[in-house]
């Protein structure tokens, strides 16, 4: 059976996965860390890729509201039910009217996503974007599956900025001879469309979509869960699904980032009172002293949502219940992890409420959940459900993978392809 192959571009690493087209087994597997790019410490973030540079705007709080705000006035108050999310920050719609205020768009350019480019430059080809990228604009119309040029033009953006839409997975063209000699691949492969990594990830982890709810906790952490229909359902996210069909989000700025905010803490505290200039990295101790407080962090409790929300970015976390017996390093993780979970249970509950559905299967995704137990364990506490985790580790890259291989014949549709996938228990807290 001919092998696949889906690469995740992320902001921090580049992952490759060859896949098995016939039988789901990992036949490769190639992984390279992306360090930052030198403008992190201006604030914002921007990579070179060759001719194309990919802006990511990071403006300040106080900047990142007022684009913000002026963009939701322009666009009306219509505009989130239309797109199935509110624009935010990073999101591609925002970026372009932030650059279109500043006089920083390229006359006759083409915006795409990262993808999109890469694909275009193996294959030689104009970029070409799926609906699940298109709606990580804010300016996609997701019934119709196409760009809202009423909105993009609201925002002064003229359509002739915005790529194509075709479905993810349908070929985009063959590699190029150049590409083949970049990379070492033979001149003339299929080169497919590629997905939002969402869905790439749930289609990547999740065997039945119909009755997965995948968990994933990275930088920040999401709920999703597949859907026939769009459902207005805010502050739940309704995004496309790769080649038909949605996924209903729990969206959380919570996640990693706020683990990491308490390692942070307990650095400085090294630092400023004892002296410790560079302790190294503390998660494995704080792993330990978590799993060693006992569950319900005896009364601590927290709100982990330290850098707000995308509907309340104002909202900042919370401890409370402290008390002589639990102001501890050891609670102190405990109750955020707790914290995390809780927040989690709420947006599956807020999914069954909108759907009207039970999902049997609780998949999980991210390092953030498979190397804490503490944290998988509060998680199918909350979200009243086993936790399991995909055999694989890379899954993203493996669901574009399956994703290429529905769309070149060698698996029938992506239910079918999602029996391919092998599932094992989450490791219990010790």
């Amino acid at each position: 059976m001919p092998l696949t192959v889906g690469l995740d571009l992320g902001t921090t690493s580049v992952t490759a996965v060859a896949l098995d087209a016939g039988s789901g087994a990992e036949a490769g597997l190639a992984h390279r860390p992306n360090p930052a790019p030198d403008t992190a410490a201006e604030g914002r973030f921007e990579w070179q890729a060759g001719e194309l540079e990919t802006v990511a705007e990071e403006p300040g709080p106080d900047g990142r509201r007022t684009y913000l705000q002026s963009a939701a006035r322009l666009l009306g108050p219509d505009a989130a039910r239309v797109a199935g999310c509110l624009l935010s920050a990073g999101f591609l719609g925002a970026t372009l009217y932030w650059m279109a205020e500043n006089a920083l768009l390229p006359a006759g350019g083409l915006a795409c996503f990262l993808c999109d480019w890469v694909g275009a430059r193996l294959a030689g080809t104009l970029p070409v974007t799926d609906p699940t990228n298109a709606a990580g604009s804010g300016l996609l119309d997701l019934a119709a599956r196409a760009w809202n040029h009423e909105a993009a033009a609201a925002l002064g953006l003229p359509a002739t900025l915005f790529p194509r839409i075709a479905e993810a997975g349908e070929r985009l063209g063959q590699l190029t001879p150049e590409a083949a000699e970049a990379t070492g691949l033979p001149a003339g492969l299929p080169v497919s469309i590629g997905l939002g990594d969402n869905q790439a990830g749930f289609v990547g982890a999740g065997a039945e979509r119909d009755d997965t709810a995948l968990v994933n906790v990275g930088t920040g952490a999401q709920v999703s869960c597949f859907s026939h229909q769009p459902l207005d359902a805010a502050p739940l996210e309704t995004r496309p699904y790769p080649r038909g069909g949605y996924l209903l989000c729990h969206i959380s700025l919570s996640g990693g980032r706020s683990y990491a905010l308490l390692h942070r803490l307990f650095e400085s505290v090294g630092r400023e009172l004892f002296g410790v200039a560079d302790p190294g990295s503390l998660y494995a101790a704080m792993h330990r002293l978590g799993a060693a407080a006992p569950a319900g962090a005896g009364g601590l409790r927290c709100q982990p949502c330290f850098a707000g929300t995308r509907w309340q970015p104002a909202r900042r976390g919370l401890f409370t219940g402290v008390g002589e017996d639990n102001l501890t390093p050891g609670h102190l993780v405990r109750a955020l992890l707790e914290g995390l979970a809780v927040e989690l249970g709420g947006g599956l509950a807020r999914i069954r409420l909108a759907s009207e559905r039970e999902c049997s299967l609780l998949v999980g995704a991210g390092n953030g959940l498979r190397e804490n137990p503490v944290l998988a364990r509060s998680v199918q506490t909350e979200l009243g459900l086993p936790l399991a985790f995909p055999a694989h580790r890379e899954e993203a890259a493996y669901g574009a993978a399956l994703v290429a291989a529905v769309g070149e014949g060698l698996q029938p549709d992506l239910h079918a392809a999602g029996r391919l996938l092998r599932h094992e228990p989450a490791v219990a807290e010790a």
